[in-house]
């Protein structure tokens, strides 16, 4: 996969004080994945990107901003059932943005931003990037399918996929 070829002594490696350990200098999303971890920290690894797919979805000014790419297969409400967006543009304050951001991600372990794109959460970076990468072919899926008449599963049916495969 392309997510492959990411070359790992390149990802900004932080300490919790905010201080680059190794890697290249981070992006200006430091303070948001600090807020994240500092709230959840479950969390061991988080993979801010704009992606090709989720990107492109996004753009469809219909989705519900509480679930932007509903579950229409088992595999997909497996890894995340739900992938709410947030508008982080419209706060003037960015201390609340990095809050609402880790707010959001104490429910999800995947979130889409208006400014930034997809922020993904893991319990490594391994298990960040599938994540990733399982929401970006699940995007794929859904942008090929946009004229058809998908059937989503059902709230029951996804928490009976959680009781069963639990992650």
């Amino acid at each position: 996969s392309s997510h492959e070829k990411r070359q790992p002594q390149r990802l900004s490696l932080m300490s919790l004080e905010g201080q680059l350990l190794s890697g290249d200098k981070p992006q200006w999303d430091v303070e948001s994945h600090l807020s994240i971890y500092r709230i959840n920290p479950q969390y061991r690894a988080i993979v801010s990107m704009r992606s090709k797919h989720i990107s492109r979805l996004a753009d469809n000014e219909n989705l519900n901003p509480e679930n932007v790419l509903p579950a229409f297969a088992p595999f997909v409400s497996m890894r995340t059932s739900i992938l709410p967006c947030i508008s982080v543009a419209d706060h003037n304050d960015a201390s609340s943005e990095f809050y609402l951001l880790a707010e959001k991600a104490r429910q999800h372990h995947a979130v889409l931003t208006t400014n930034v794109g997809l922020v993904v959460m893991g319990e490594d970076l391994q298990n960040a990037m599938h994540n990733v990468e399982e929401l970006e072919e699940t995007a794929a899926l859904r942008l090929q399918s946009l004229n058809e008449n998908l059937q989503y599963l059902s709230n029951e049916e996804i928490a009976e996929i959680h009781a069963v495969f639990a992650h």
